[in-house]
């Protein structure tokens, strides 16, 4: 059975006849970091939406590890711009409550402070949403979506409210993470640097009808380096596609 996350057709429709996406077909290798670009309104949210199961689409088909998405599931973990954390729980309980009722309490315990010492808040395990920087507040929501173990990460422009530093800072700490984690990755971003200095492919979208322009490879080792002369090209390409 294939471990891949498969797209085949994807188009959605709203009730008042606006369409967001149109005929969408791509393959996320198992393993694979791909990052969808494109300007605002063009269905990039809608898109990762459908693949979380949190929206269905009005053709085609979806599936993840060979079933076929119908809803949300734990085998896909979702992390959005806003953090999403409950105020009432701490840092550790936020992460806990990620990984469902499907592990007994040891085993919870285990991934919470196996998740803990990932994003580095050990010492914040007990702190409260309101006692956190931005930073911290993603990076637990980050580990939260991780504690269930997903084959898939859905992110939603999880950066975009950050200072450039931080944003910085934890797209270092991301790629670190599934480096170690071994999962798919699909970040949705508005941030063309962002995405050449994270993914394995970039889908470009168009700015209406939702589908794709193009999708490249990013043919540049790990780490990268903003300033090499691949990076800078590519990052120029990319520019050229909406300017």
């Amino acid at each position: 059975m294939s471990r891949d996350l498969i797209l085949q057709g994807i188009s959605k429709t709203y009730a008042n006849g606006v369409t967001a996406v149109q005929g969408i077909d791509l393959t996320l290798r198992a393993g694979e970091f791909v990052c969808l670009v494109g300007e605002s309104g063009c269905g990039k949210s809608t898109l990762l939406r459908m693949i979380g199961g949190l929206e269905p689409a009005t053709q085609g088909s979806i599936t993840s590890d060979g079933q076929a998405v119908t809803g949300p599931g734990l085998d896909r973990g979702m992390v959005f711009q806003d953090h999403r954390l409950f105020p009432w729980l701490t840092v550790e309980e936020n992460i806990a409550f990620g990984c469902g009722e499907s592990l007994s309490p040891t085993d919870k315990q285990r991934s919470v402070e196996e998740h803990l010492e990932l994003i580095g808040l050990q010492s914040f395990r007990k702190a409260y949403p309101h006692q956190l920087s931005g930073g911290m507040k993603q990076r637990t929501s980050l580990a939260r979506a991780l504690a269930a173990k997903p084959q898939v990460l859905l992110m939603d422009e999880p950066f975009g409210a950050l200072d450039a530093l931080t944003r910085i800072h934890l797209q270092q700490e991301l790629l670190k993470l599934w480096q170690k984690e071994k999962i798919t990755v699909l970040l949705v971003t508005h941030d063309i640097d962002e995405a050449v200095f994270l993914a394995d492919r970039i889908a470009v979208m168009t700015p209406r009808l939702g589908t794709f322009r193009q999708v490249l490879d990013v043919p540049l080792a790990r780490p990268r380096n903003r300033n090499e002369e691949g990076f800078i090209g590519l990052r120029k390409t990319l520019y050229d596609q909406f300017f």
